[in-house]
């Protein structure tokens, strides 16, 4: 039987990042039937010519396709990464897809048709199929068919699986039926595609095969980045390089509009042939048409507006060899627009022949768009406030005229006429620049404007989010002045506003029909026509007529899994936080989720049920729920800004309010934005540390809302409120006091808002409990505080709070310590610092900017430069020199200062100490003209990490000098006990001298064979020797005294021996595994080099003398 899913096919682009239920199942459970699936052997074009057979099932349940790694791997098809989950069927794992690759199939031995495919990398797809051999008696109905997998009865592997987004490629309509128990044959491009129940005699049991499905969560990454801050960020190179080139390239015609250029990236590859995709989408966007007729009326209306409006021209069909591209185009249906309810999408993300697609060798450019956050706030100071759209944004942008050619498509009317090609002429969806040519065109519009549209200019570059216009002024004068500027100022570019809103009859009244959106009766009151009327401004609910912000949350199941939980809570659209205590409730709900460790369709535990099914039944009630849009007045005396900050064990949150006394003495107060967090799992803060939190989420809200409304309030005039005694300690002392986690955090908080600023509210008081601890839509719905802050902000000042003492903790006190310096060098006494480095040049660097730091902490006024000097660099040397005598030959240093006789391995240099306390050899040659270090050379011990430092330093320094050479440098300065034993011992352990004459291992010979050492009679056995006599010592040579061979282990780095190159080029492998003989020898060892595994014998392989 054949398992389908419920869902409407997918066609799954190249850019997708989300597959819905892709399903490939069939199975026997009969012994004496089974079921044939349908197999065919496809070509997949690889390059320009060439061609490799791959077999596939073609599967009508399947809404994806999907392809072997092993058979991506030999074809080298160029992948895609995509994250999404693969189900399997009940509660089977998922399977993460390693990619997505684009091919491009042909029937196999043919040319024509080519069919695009995008397929699913999946490390393994089904068994053999079939499963079992099935007797093929040559059923008469299939005589002379030109089969598409003419084995289709010998169990073989497959590679590829071609779903329902393939079929109507293929398929031709035509279907063979033949006599009960043998398939039916149905045409297609390919061959006839063989299928259906059989019987045979044999009893077999063939397995049942997967069904995949995956989660989208696009709604859910846009409810968490709705809760995130938006920061500024500087360009990156390629963004540079895009805003350079716009400048450059863009330019007006002779009627005002702008003509852009499409930003290609430097040096990018040539694109390959796309017209045959193109053809093969097209037909099958044909198919999908000829199936619902007002669809398709819809679809050719789209595309016979754009050739009506100039929007695209037809031109010749004749290739450009690589100067061209053919965008794919479909159908997209949105039932809720008023406007467009079909529009055409474009997909330049289709990759051609080459592998290249047209948004692949394209800039994308800078992210213009601006924080839909600061559009909102600023929506809500206007007392007339109006939005409106920009008509066609992108189409009334053109493209230059030598790119318009990377725009082509295919269309014609209906399937009677030939196939057109057509070029587009301006910036078009689908394509990755074309958000930043069309958002970067209007703010370019208002620089170039800006000296004849003063009242226009701004609102195009601060009030336009996309193509929406959302703006206003304070008086109904103004906002008609700037109204009719936005309208000139728009048409001299070619853009028309429509869809025009206003709280204001005034606005509207001006505007003819179609610009407006709507027809007012006669006689009929704004207000009351308006009343019950809610347009979308950035996604919120606004009704102009009562001027307010309004919440409509439609509840599509009651279902009580992780997938519907989290699908249902995304759907919660609030960027002004306006319902932050119902949306820390599910927040909390979603955490609670995670740790109760859940998989996706499984019931959570009966708490998280009983929680969620009180939650949904009461979400319908927040569209009882309503904000004024506008928070000003023209009737003020004084603007105040309020914020309060909480936290709770769950979370933390940060509400702000506005406070407006009038001229009467009236005070109003606002709710203007809030934002909450919920507490980090991982590192539970204690609850003084998340009331931090909260205070610093605060200040980063009234930092950005005093930005905001810079113009109407005072930074004097803003209060921040806490319920937390010890956090408003903290921010009353210095920040250095405190350990480094309270440190950090309230000196950000104070570079926002100034300690001044600071009070505390009694926690009864405080609104921003309540999203720090969630609300349920009841308990919301009738919450005041929440809507309006505490009473007493709506009384005189007199009646606020009472300062009271705040208290600290010691807890988050820093320890600190003091300490003072006598002398220029710091009294270091171990020597822990030389074990650390391996380079002397590094070592002495380091110290001597050590030492530069610590004069400095001592206002020592000596001027350094940028780079270490030579006195700096010696001073150095000389102090880890003392260090190291100081912890060697401490006893020896105090003998010699006493006037004593050293220990007896130092007597017969008669040492002494210099003015630097440094022990030096005495001697009789202080009369000798040599300078006074060669004379008198610093003592160094035998072994200890700065004389081993010293030695290689001389070693490489003179280009890898041997050991006679390096010991007469050193003894320039250095008197080094032992000095030539431990110099070649240093030498011998430098593994680039080693590489140039590297010492094979020669591990002790096996035992002698029995015929060697047992008696027997004379001339036993007899041969010739051809090689030469054979020597038998006595005893063992000198190189077996000690056992070389043990030396190597697992692990050991060595050089893998190569006669046929330099030493210097033989390669460097581990000792992967060792294989000892019988008498545990070792003399065959497996190494690895990279990936790469290999068994070599011990005479031909060196280990490196790494210590």
């Amino acid at each position: 039987m054949s398992v389908l899913t419920a869902e409407s096919p997918l066609t799954l682009p190249a850019n997708s990042s989300a597959v819905h239920n892709n399903c490939a199942s069939n199975a026997s459970l009969v012994r004496t039937h089974t079921v044939l699936l349908s197999t065919a052997l496809i070509d997949i074009c690889v390059g320009e010519s060439k061609v490799s057979t791959v077999r596939c099932i073609v599967d009508t349940g399947s809404q994806a396709s999907f392809i072997t790694e092993a058979c991506v791997q030999r074809l080298g098809l160029a992948r895609k990464h995509i994250n999404i989950p693969v189900f399997g069927i009940g509660d089977t794992d998922p399977v993460q897809p390693k990619g997505i690759v684009s091919c491009l199939i042909v029937p196999k031995g043919k040319q024509q048709p080519i069919v695009p495919v995008d397929a699913l990398i999946l490390p393994k797809l089904v068994t053999k199929m079939p499963s079992v051999p099935l007797p093929f008696t040559g059923w008469s109905h299939l005589k002379n068919l030109n089969l598409a997998d003419p084995d289709f009865h010998t169990p073989q592997p497959v590679e590829m699986l071609l779903g329902a987004d393939i079929l109507s490629h293929i398929l031709l309509g035509n279907m063979i039926t033949g006599p009960p128990g043998s398939p039916i044959a149905m045409n297609s491009v390919l061959g006839y595609l063989l299928l259906g129940k059989i019987t045979f005699d044999t009893s077999v049991s063939t397995p049942l095969q997967v069904c995949f499905s995956s989660f989208d969560n696009d709604n859910l990454q846009r409810f968490w980045e709705l809760e995130s801050f938006s920061e500024k960020r500087t360009y990156t190179p390629d963004e540079e390089l895009c805003e350079s080139f716009f400048q450059k390239t863009h330019t007006r015609d002779g009627t005002g509009r702008y003509v852009v250029a499409l930003p290609f990236k430097p040096n990018a590859p040539r694109l390959g042939e796309s017209r045959q995709i193109a053809l093969a989408r097209f037909r099958k966007l044909e198919y999908r048409l000829e199936r619902n007729v007002q669809l398709k009326t819809d679809y050719h209306t789209c595309l016979q507006e754009y050739e009506d409006l100039n929007h695209m021209e037809l031109v010749d069909s004749e290739p450009l060899q690589g100067a061209s591209y053919y965008i794919p185009h479909h159908c997209v249906v949105k039932e809720s627009s008023k406007t467009t309810r079909t529009r055409v999408v474009f997909d330049a993300g289709c990759r051609t022949t080459s592998g290249l697609s047209l948004n692949d060798v394209l800039l994308t450019g800078p992210k213009l768009h601006l924080d839909i956050v600061d559009v909102l706030l600023k929506f809500r100071v206007h007392a007339v406030a109006f939005t409106a759209d920009i008509k066609q944004m992108y189409r009334n942008i053109l493209i230059r005229e030598t790119d318009r050619d990377f725009q082509r498509i295919l269309w014609r009317k209906s399937p009677e006429e030939p196939i057109r090609d057509y070029r587009l002429r301006t910036v078009t969806f689908g394509v990755n620049s074309s958000p930043y040519l069309a958002l970067r065109t209007i703010q370019q519009l208002a620089h170039d404007e800006a000296e004849y549209f003063r009242l226009a200019s701004p609102v195009l570059l601060s009030d336009v989010f996309v193509d929406d216009v959302v703006s206003g002024e304070d008086t109904e004068s103004k906002t008609l002045a700037l109204q009719q500027e936005l309208i000139d100022i728009c048409k001299t570019a070619g853009f028309e506003l429509r869809k025009w809103h206003s709280n204001s009859s005034a606005i509207l009244a001006t505007l003819q029909p179609p610009a407006c959106h709507g027809e007012r009766p006669e006689n009929v009151p704004f207000s009351e026509m308006e009343n019950d009327k809610r347009v979308k401004v950035l996604g919120l609910q606004w009704n102009p007529g009562s001027d307010t912000f309004n919440f409509k949350v439609q509840v599509t199941t009651h279902k009580c899994t992780k997938r519907s939980i989290l699908s249902e809570i995304a759907k919660i659209y609030d960027p002004l936080g306006l319902l932050s205590p119902v949306t820390l409730y599910a927040k909390h709900l979603i955490q609670l989720l995670w740790m109760a460790n859940v998989d996706w369709d499984d019931n959570p535990p009966i708490d998280i049920i009983n929680s969620w099914t009180r939650f949904i039944n009461e979400l319908p009630l927040l569209s009882q729920v309503s904000f004024p849009r506008y928070i000003f007045s023209n009737n003020i005396d004084s603007v105040e800004i309020h914020g309060f900050a909480d936290a709770s064990q769950i979370a933390y949150a940060g509400c702000v309010y506005i406070r407006l006394t009038s001229k009467d003495g009236n005070i109003y107060t606002y709710l203007i934005m809030a934002k909450t967090r919920v507490a980090p799992l991982r590192a539970p803060l204690t609850i003084p540390r998340l009331e931090l939190m909260a205070a610093l989420l605060l200040s980063k809200l009234l930092d950005k809302i005093a930005n905001l409304y810079r113009d109407r309030i005072c930074p004097e005039r803003i209060y921040a409120w806490s319920d937390a005694t010890i956090v408003l300690a903290w921010l009353r002392s210095s920040p250095h006091e405190w350990k480094t986690f309270v440190s950090n955090r309230t000196s950000d908080i104070l570079s926002r808002v100034p300690a001044s600023c600071w009070h505390h509210v009694p926690s009864a008081d405080n609104p921003a409990d309540a999203a720090s601890r969630g609300l349920l839509p009841t308990a919301m719905v009738q919450h005041d505080l929440w809507y309006h802050g505490p009473a007493w902000l709506r009384r005189s000042a007199d009646n606020w709070p009472v300062e009271t003492q705040t208290m600290s903790t010691c807890e988050e006190k820093r320890n600190l310590t003091l300490s003072s310096a006598m002398s220029t060098a710091p009294p270091v006494q171990n020597t822990e610092i030389i074990m650390r480095f391996s380079s002397l040049g590094k070592l002495v660097r380091i110290t001597a900017l050590i030492f530069r730091f610590y004069n400095k902490c001592k206002r020592v006024k000596n001027s350094f430069p940028g780079y270490i000097t030579v006195p700096e660099y010696n001073f150095s040397l000389n102090r880890l020199i003392y260090l190291t005598q100081q912890s060697v030959f401490q006893d020896d240093i105090l003998k010699v200062s006493q006037g004593r006789l050293p220990s007896n391995q130092l007597r017969r240099l008669t040492p002494f100490l210099d003015s630097d306390k440094l022990l030096r050899v005495g001697g009789r040659i202080h009369k000798s003209l040599l300078p006074f270090e060669s004379k008198h050379q610093i003592i160094l011990p035998k072994k200890h990490a700065l004389t081993n430092l010293i030695i290689d330093d001389a070693h490489m320094s003179y280009l890898h000098a041997g050991p006679q050479s390096v010991q007469y440098l050193l003894l320039q300065r250095y008197w080094i006990l032992s000095c030539r034993d431990i110099v070649r011992q240093r030498i011998h352990r430098c593994v680039r001298c080693f590489r140039a004459r590297p010492t094979r291992d020669q591990p002790i010979m096996g035992p002698l064979p029995a015929s060697r050492i047992r008696p027997a009679r004379p001339f036993l056995k007899t041969a010739v020797d051809y090689a030469g006599p054979f020597f038998v010592r006595a005893n063992k040579s000198s190189k077996w005294l000690h056992d070389r061979g043990s030396a190597i282990r697992e692990g050991t780095v060595v050089v893998v021996c190569d006669e046929h190159l330099p030493p210097l080029q033989w390669k460097l492998a581990r000792v992967h595994a060792v294989h000892p003989g019988s008498d545990q020898v070792t003399r065959v060892v497996t190494l690895k080099a990279g990936n790469t595994i290999f068994k070599r014998p011990v005479v031909k392989i060196c280990p490196l003398p790494l210590e």
